[in-house]
């Protein structure tokens, strides 16, 4: 496929292998740029991670499904990060992230060309 329309899809795959490959366990605020993730095929977006974060874009009660034995499976919205926005999450926090991306209303739709939350 072009590279140029495929890499979405391609990002929720590699996010998929994720916590089978590397041990890495979902949960809001998980922050990457690893190796993994197919960003090599969204260069010209200048995006180079993604955070895990509430999908803001549905009402809440669709943010968890609850199984009928019990288990609770939560869903998060993936939101593309600059660099310098992967940097303020891992020095500044988070939640200041979160709330500087609030502030311009940059959620889990991909935006390219959309400015830096920081």
């Amino acid at each position: 496929e072009d590279d140029a329309s495929a890499w979405p899809l391609e990002m929720l795959r590699a996010l998929g292998r994720l916590p089978y490959a590397h041990g890495v366990a979902f949960d809001f605020g998980l922050c990457t740029d690893n190796l993994t993730l197919p960003f090599g095929m969204a260069r010209d977006t200048g995006f180079s991670a993604v955070l895990l974060a509430p999908p803001v874009t549905i009402p809440d009660a669709f943010w968890c499904l609850e199984s009928v034995n019990g288990k609770v499976v939560d869903f998060f919205g993936v939101v593309m990060l600059y660099p310098h926005e992967l940097d303020y999450a891992r020095y500044q926090g988070v939640v200041a992230l979160a709330r500087a991306m609030d502030k311009l209303s940059i959620n889990e739709l991909v935006q390219v060309g959309r400015k830096p939350a920081v």
